[in-house]
């Protein structure tokens, strides 16, 4: 199966999005989002061209919802690699020039 790595920021707005989560409905929901997640993560890893590329957005990205969220990733079919970008809420507009620079960050 198919690796996966967060981008520095993705795995920050990931900690916010469950420390948010836990706040607002307690720990157990919290844990309940973050296993929830990592299936939805495994999914993405097993068939990661599941989703549909967002060239509109930026050349090879792949947007996949979860909850109230988007999972922006892309797949580096050489390495065999998930590199999840972003999670943002669907109310949050994806800023390209940001997703350029992590993807930079990671390649």
């Amino acid at each position: 199966m198919n690796k996966y790595m967060f981008a520095s920021e993705a795995a920050e707005e990931l900690r916010k999005e469950i420390a948010y989560s836990a706040k607002q409905w307690g720990k157990y929901h919290a844990r309940q989002y973050r296993d929830a997640l990592r299936q939805k993560i495994q999914t993405i890893c097993q068939n990661p061209l599941l989703f549909p590329l967002r060239n509109d957005i930026l050349t090879g990205i792949r947007i996949s919802t979860f909850k109230g969220n988007r999972i922006v990733y892309t797949f580096i079919e050489e390495k065999k690699l998930v590199v999840i970008l972003a999670i943002l809420s669907i109310h949050q507009n994806i800023d390209e020039s940001q997703l350029k620079k992590r993807r930079r960050k990671t390649h």
